[in-house]
């Protein structure tokens, strides 16, 4: 029973990571979109007419074209990279089949309903079945849903018959070239069965929306407050998948064109630089604006407490671990490196800390500010606010963060004093340890990966803190933590990667274990995957 609950553990962290290399590319894309079609707009131009120089238009208007890119191809993104992210060898081979089990699905769903006589062309079939252009194939639209399906289910199959071994007769379809074949047949037969379940499904998605919807603010409240708790096990991607990228998040027409998704929703309206409507703005409640409060003012006015509080002769030290965070926060969106300062100490903090974030959500809703995208940070604001004119009122945004700061400031402050929190610099200022400072890792002599990590972080001390090579059964990375599955988390010295600089550590169970490290996280998983051995 543990077994099979650190497997499932394993599974949804490792597939709730695979979602941030589309999502890392949706970001991208979403700046490029934000800023060509708001410096190419009429409401840009007329301003600033030299913004109408045909150079600027054609530069504009290529940069609105390279951000489609990720929105245009979204499903069939997420179908490789989930594969992708899920396996442990032969990568390209899953991202190749993830692509051809998506086409193959497409393709089986126009079979059947051009075998059953349906009017691909018919307003009521089109709403029943949820009829699209999917890959230029008139299919069922199942969205980001259909995409994760296919990519668990392609990931299944390469990890099961990537050593298919065939009769010598047909040895050439066998090995790795049986992967993308056995998933073109598995995955056309999934495509027969989906006229048959998603109408059914597709309704009850819809009706979760509007469940949702009738909640009015409260909606964005319980979202933003459910991503925060969500975070420290790594499964809130799930949930800002759903709202992002189907109907429970929001639907309705945008210029024209039914779209469902409140980032789909957003991106769309971009596009087709229209007025919002009442479907687009309910929408965008879910995404950056919300954030806004507590990425850009109450987090950073926690770090002032945290470095108030602190003892004098420790600020010195602590004051680059916060101003990291800060940055990391405000500029990049990343909440964890600040987040997981005060977790582990105060559980109950953090618990205000999600309501203050669903509050910042449910604020940004009542006052009627419109600012999409999905980060939260300032370049959010200014791209997809301040350059977008003044009907998005991000000239709220300051002000409600500058409440939050306030808010998060002193009830931090009070917090950490009234309980005596062990925030950064308020630990005894420990002795030297002649062991950790002085005494190499036993093959740290061997080992290059000291050259390979940037800064303060020691790959070599860190890998010995884990409890060694031998007690790593898989490593990998999100964006701040090293997720690994071990054979004795006992082994895992929490307190010696504190030292190190790690931020915090999460033994989910007795294999499981998360170490938060921050920005520079992929570094170091590199430097320790050197050291331990493949396969």
């Amino acid at each position: 029973m543990q077994k099979t609950k650190a497997a499932l553990w394993e599974f949804l962290q490792g597939l709730g990571k695979t979602f941030m290399l589309p999502v890392a590319l949706l970001a991208f894309c979403g700046i490029m979109l934000g800023i060509g079609s708001s410096l190419s707009s009429e409401a840009v131009t007329d301003g600033l007419p030299f913004l109408k120089a045909e150079g600027f238009h054609l530069v504009f208007t290529w940069m609105a074209n390279t951000g489609l890119v990720a929105f245009t191809f979204l499903p069939v993104l997420f179908a490789m990279a989930i594969p992708l992210g899920l396996v442990r060898e032969d990568k390209g081979v899953a991202a190749f089949s993830g692509f051809v089990g998506f086409a193959a699905m497409n393709l089986a769903v126009n079979f059947y309903l051009t075998a059953r006589g349906v009017d691909l062309e018919d307003e009521k079939a089109i709403e029943h079945y949820g009829i699209a252009d999917v890959l230029g194939v008139q299919s069922i639209d199942t969205g980001l849903l259909g995409a994760v399906a296919v990519g668990i289910v392609v990931s299944l199959l390469h990890q099961r018959f990537r050593t298919q071994r065939m009769p010598d007769a047909l040895a050439f379809f066998g090995g790795l070239r049986f992967v993308p074949i056995i998933s073109a047949l598995v995955l056309s037969v999934l495509g027969l069965l989906i006229p048959l379940v998603w109408p059914a499904f597709n309704g009850w998605i819809t009706a979760v929306g509007r469940g949702i919807g009738h909640t009015g603010v409260f909606g964005p409240f319980f979202f933003g407050m459910g991503e925060v708790l969500l975070r420290p096990i790594g499964l809130h991607h799930i949930l800002v998948a759903m709202f992002r990228f189907t109907d429970v998040g929001g639907s309705g027409a945008v210029c024209g064109d039914d779209v469902s998704g409140a980032l789909n929703m957003f991106y769309a309206h971009l596009d087709c630089a229209g007025a919002p409507n009442t479907a687009v703005t309910d929408a965008t409640h879910f995404l950056s604006q919300g954030k806004m409060a507590a990425y850009l003012g109450g987090l950073p006015g926690a770090a002032l407490a945290m470095y108030h509080c602190a003892n004098r002769r420790m600020r010195p030290e602590i004051k680059a671990l916060l101003v990291s965070g800060v940055v990391a926060c405000v500029v990049g969106g990343i909440t964890e490196p600040l987040e997981f300062l005060f977790l582990f100490v105060a559980p109950w903090l953090y618990a205000v800390h999600a309501v203050l974030v669903g509050l910042g959500f449910l604020t940004a809703a009542v006052l009627g500010v419109f600012i999409g995208n999905t980060d939260g940070n300032v370049i959010d604001w200014l791209v997809f606010g301040v350059l977008q004119g003044s009907s998005t009122k991000w000239y709220l945004v300051p002000v409600i963060a500058a409440v939050w700061f306030a808010v998060y400031y002193f009830l931090f402050r009070w917090a950490i004093r009234r309980f005596d929190l062990r925030t950064p610099g308020r630990d005894q200022e420990p002795e030297e340890d002649a062991g950790d400072e002085e005494g190499p890792a036993p093959d740290a002599e061997k080992a290059p990966a000291r050259e390979l990590v940037a800064g303060k972080y020691d790959a070599v001390a860190i890998l010995d803190a884990i409890g060694g090579a031998a007690n790593i059964r898989s490593l990998d990375n999100c964006i701040t933590r090293l997720r690994m599955t071990v054979e004795d988390a006992e082994r895992v010295d929490g307190a010696r990667l504190k030292k190190l600089g790690a931020v915090g550590v999460i033994k989910l169970d007795g294999h499981t274990v998360q170490v938060v490290i921050g920005p520079q996280v992929q570094s170091v998983k590199d430097a320790i995957a050197t050291m331990i051995p493949v396969g």
